[in-house]
């Protein structure tokens, strides 16, 4: 359902050193969805922390491909890997499938991703594009040990993992096309807890670029990315009305002067 009445509050909340601002995006629910009109329903809030300087920041140590790569000796061809996901329900075309290499290991993976060659860069910002970030998020993927190997189609009763919820998001001025991408799952203490990854991505010089802290994935229902067929699905539309106009004097004046009518079962 729609909301009728959309809204972002702003508001001041202390922490750390000083005021920090917090940022809440809400909405005024409609009353047709539940039952009342009243109150605010908040779907996320965040923390917008001033950007520590260069020398000030920390990833431990520098980046190396090479020895993440021994650490995730199974190779995977991108098109398996895009063709597993696929089954899963996400389906993604020419202009996001971004990742070119992937190696898998235990609880991580490490991808090279492109940006694909029909994309066009982002001329003003030089922050990273759009379907760089997402090709992020595809990696994460691989290290849900219920996706399988990928050597192979996915089980049966596997279902796709989404994205849920994230701690915090780091991005540097970037315009780099090729980017190396780490997604790493953090320990689990039982079968129920939660997935959570930490996806980091570096250009091909070393310098990280972006980070997803703490990014929770959770299973989601297979019937959710079921196909949907041409035919009409009752309740698509929210109200079907028709609203009767006069007929525009240039479509009467260059209208058909004589009809021919053709069938029918009478003369």
């Amino acid at each position: 359902c729609f909301p009728v009445k959309e809204n972002e509050v702003w508001s001041i909340a202390p922490g750390g050193s000083g005021r920090q601002p917090r940022r809440e995006a809400e909405h005024h629910p409609s009353s047709d969805c539940l039952g009342n009109g009243n109150g605010w329903r908040t779907h996320l809030q965040g923390v917008i922390r001033r950007r520590a300087s260069a020398s000030h920041r920390s990833d431990g140590s520098a980046f190396n491909a090479k020895r993440i790569q021994r650490r995730c000796p199974q190779s995977v061809k991108a098109s398996a890997y895009y063709a597993g996901l696929q089954s899963l329900g996400l389906g993604y075309g020419p202009s996001f499938r971004a990742i070119e290499s992937l190696w898998r290991g235990d609880g991580e993976a490490l991808a090279r991703i492109r940006l694909p060659d029909g994309v066009i860069p982002t001329e003003k910002e030089k922050a990273p594009h759009p379907a760089l970030l997402e090709a992020c998020f595809h990696v994460s993927g691989a290290v849900v040990e219920a996706h399988g190997d990928f050597t192979r189609p996915p089980p049966s009763e596997a279902v796709a993992h989404l994205p849920l919820a994230i701690e915090g998001v780091r991005t540097e001025d970037s315009e780099a096309r090729d980017l190396w991408c780490h997604a790493r799952r953090r320990a689990v203490n039982g079968s129920d807890d939660p997935i959570i990854v930490d996806i980091k991505a570096w250009d091909l010089d070393g310098k990280l670029v972006l980070a997803f802290d703490g990014v929770t994935v959770k299973p989601q229902p297979a019937d959710m990315f079921r196909s949907v067929g041409t035919e009409r699905k009752d309740g698509w539309l929210y109200q079907l009305h028709w609203e009767e106009g006069a007929a525009s004097p240039a479509a009467a004046e260059t209208g058909p002067t004589a009809w021919l009518l053709l069938g029918g079962d009478q003369d």
